[in-house]
């Protein structure tokens, strides 16, 4: 029986450890944060052990103590705070990593982001004088330029025993800046159903994941705004989850007195959450780096038209398993051709299509992770 510990940080993502159920795999989770009706029932409801720890101090001393008993550890996304726990771990225990993406990207931001984000994020201004234009000149130039002089790959993640990720296109792109081990990919939980599909479509477009500014909202924003049948759309932009900065101020700017650019701010549940599709025509995703999974899978799951940047990972992994998405530069011109519906024979294309991407990949998934425990032990 080998033994998987799962630290999480994130409620959101606590799901992920179903995938490691097997007959020859125990699993525990730790859920670090504050304890609450909602936390508790999400962690209950998996079936599987659990222990609530307050992030500080203390539970790093625990976990360490705790990880003696288990053969693995499984870091979801790597915090600062998991970075202190992975390092009292690391030399005694194998380690997965479960990259969500976010800790590796902000690393080289400047390349996964539009140039004109970059504006909105780090603007150039006159009117605090020269001074503060040249600083603020200079500090753009160094974070889009002097980051591709690094000639080594950043080891971050390197001393990990392996990195899981969805596809191997993702890990592709992250070994060009990083030195990576082993890849593991991780199963979906996606099941075909046809009931979900909907051929009368509205022209409703949901537009980005998130506030945040990897979404590179401007560079869609301001091409549809310039398609006159622009006001027979409405665009949704969900706006209920990330930090509010500088960039969301922009964006709630831009989008005042212009009643079909709506920021969706309420809080949904997750059930409610993918209703909100059923309706949609496509989704738009426009981020450079890989990105906003979640909305992708949901949008094909309820046969919304998928729009993404062709430099995304996700956007090749795609291509390449047969599943029919779109070049993000091409909405402009499907907007003016009433063409940004899928037809349902696409629909269920698609949806077969996707299926094919992880057939099997949950047997194969658990069967990898044993395999890979007992070579490592082997091994020591």
């Amino acid at each position: 029986m080998i033994k998987i510990l799962h630290l999480h940080t994130d409620i959101k993502f606590i799901i992920d450890s179903k995938k490691y159920q097997h007959q020859d795999i125990y699993n525990k989770i730790i859920y670090l944060g504050d304890s609450s009706d909602e936390v508790i029932n999400k962690l209950n409801s998996l079936g599987i052990d659990f222990e609530i720890i307050v992030k500080e101090n203390a539970a790093i001393s625990y976990i360490k103590e705790l990880a003696f008993q288990f053969d693995v550890v499984v870091f979801n996304g790597l915090c600062q705070f998991n970075k202190r726990v992975f390092d009292v771990v690391k030399d005694d225990k194998i380690t997965f990593l479960r990259l969500f993406g976010f800790e590796a990207y902000i690393r080289y931001f400047p390349l996964f982001i539009s140039t004109l984000t970059l504006v909105k994020v780090y603007p150039i201004k006159l009117r605090n004088g020269y001074y503060s234009y040249f600083r603020s000149f200079y500090k753009r130039y160094l974070l889009k330029y002097c980051i591709l002089a690094k000639f080594n790959k950043d080891n971050l993640f390197k001393a990990f025993s392996a990195i899981l990720l969805f596809n191997e296109e993702e890990y592709k792109e992250l070994n060009k800046y990083f030195k990576l081990p082993k890849l593991i990919k991780v199963p979906s939980n996606f099941v075909i159903d046809y009931s979900k599909l909907n051929p009368e479509k509205k022209n409703k477009i949901i537009l980005g994941n998130s506030r945040s500014y990897w979404n590179n909202h401007f560079d869609v924003l301001y091409d549809i705004t310039k398609v006159k049948q622009n006001e027979l759309y409405e665009f949704i932009l969900l706006f209920n989850y990330g930090d509010k900065d500088r960039y969301t101020v922009e964006i709630e700017r831009f989008v005042e007195n212009r009643p079909n650019l709506i920021l969706l701010e309420e809080f949904l549940s997750f059930e409610n959450f993918k209703k909100l599709f059923y309706d949609v025509s496509a989704v738009v995703i426009n981020s450079y780096r890989q990105h906003a999974l979640g909305n992708v899978f949901i949008g094909i799951s309820y046969g919304c038209k998928i729009y993404l940047n062709t430099r995304s990972s996700t956007y090749r992994w795609l291509k390449e398993k047969g599943v029919v998405v779109y070049d993000v530069e091409t909405l402009k011109d499907d907007l003016v051709q009433n063409n940004i519906r899928l037809s349902l024979e696409e629909m269920k294309y698609n949806l077969e299509m996707f299926d094919k991407c992880f057939m099997n990949s949950k047997e194969n998934f658990t069967s990898s992770i044993v395999d890979f425990v007992h070579s490592k032990k082997s091994i020591n």
